[in-house]
């Protein structure tokens, strides 16, 4: 006769530095005894499913019984008795810790996406990156999983994962069409819209994004070579397309340049001492403390004349004055 000693505690070998995102944990001919402890690291569920379905979410050090697992005890009918009134001593379930610590540095590596560029017509690119993100829903988690396995395991579970991110990450490429020197330049708008599309894909499955990096993009050699010998447009710098140049130099202020860019300025002459020649379109360079004196400035500062009020005889006698005198008169 064969003796099988029942699992009485169950504390796996798992902690924060644990790189598998979900881990099977199995029990003595699948049987879970009631009454067995079983303690879950910090930051790790204990799952227990069975016929591909997710049963019961437990945390911390449990022991296990009816009223522990009440998703368990309805889906298993654990509540039913005997003819002597006794419960079952144990059941069979599949159960799994699920790590729910940050995930750093996870690398994918999109699938060969189909583009489009005026500039350098229709290409084929692959980029990759990597994502920082942690599960969320252990219980959204395996039932994504299991279909798609049946028992899960550490190894499937990356791959899986990996996949899903790899091919939603190449849907959102193909659907933006970015052009050759976005995808060069990693442009952050881009990978704003990757964020954003691939944080909803992730939720659905129980995982919440908290990063995403595009580090390079593969181009055919043609493209590649072209790329390269392109410089990088400064940070904060906008292209001035149809503006004038002075206009685009006033909507961008030198301090948000990394180099000091000389100004051009229009010189009109003004009043009477002017220049010797006429409107020029001449460049010239001023220091930025440097301001000339506005011109209202100057009128301002030219005295006013005083206004002399007179009286009715003043007046009288200096239209007289004013008055044509006749020669031939005698008087």
């Amino acid at each position: 006769m064969c003796f099988f000693r029942k699992t009485k505690f169950v504390k796996p070998n798992l902690n924060i530095n644990s790189k598998e995102i979900v881990v099977f944990q199995p029990f003595k001919r699948n049987r879970i005894y009631f009454g067995a402890k079983v303690e879950s690291p910090r930051n790790f569920s204990f799952v227990i499913t069975s016929n591909g379905k997710v049963l019961d979410v437990l945390k911390d050090e449990i022991t296990i019984s009816i009223k522990e697992l009440p998703q368990t005890t309805q889906a298993l009918k654990l509540y039913k008795v005997n003819k002597r009134g006794r419960g079952p001593k144990f059941f069979s379930a599949e159960t799994y810790f699920v790590n729910q610590n940050v995930f750093e540095n996870f690398e994918w590596n999109s699938f060969e996406a189909e583009l489009e560029d005026r500039e350098f017509g229709p290409f084929k690119s692959k980029s990759l990156g990597s994502l920082c993100f942690r599960v969320s829903s252990p219980k959204k988690l395996l039932n994504f999983l299991i279909p798609q396995m049946g028992i899960v395991s550490s190894v499937q579970t990356e791959s899986v994962i990996s996949n899903f991110v790899n091919e939603k990450i190449s849907r959102v490429i193909e659907k933006e069409n970015p052009s050759a020197r976005k995808l060069y330049f990693k442009d952050q708008e881009l990978i704003k819209t990757i964020f954003t599309k691939l944080a909803n894909w992730l939720n659905e499955i129980g995982i919440e994004l908290m990063k995403i990096d595009l580090i390079s993009t593969k181009f055919p050699s043609q493209i590649s070579s072209a790329l390269s010998k392109i410089k990088e447009k400064p940070e904060g710098v906008k292209g001035f397309g149809s503006v004038s140049f002075e206009e685009w130099q006033n909507s961008n202020p030198a301090n948000e340049r990394k180099e000091q860019i000389p100004k051009f300025v229009t010189i009109t002459p003004s009043g009477k001492k002017s220049h010797f020649f006429k409107e020029s379109m001449a460049p010239y360079f001023f220091d930025d403390d440097e301001e000339d004196e506005p011109e209202k400035e100057i009128k301002q500062s030219q005295p006013k004349k005083k206004k002399i009020w007179k009286g009715v005889d003043e007046i009288a006698k200096e239209k007289k004055e004013k008055s044509i005198v006749n020669l031939d008169s005698d008087e």
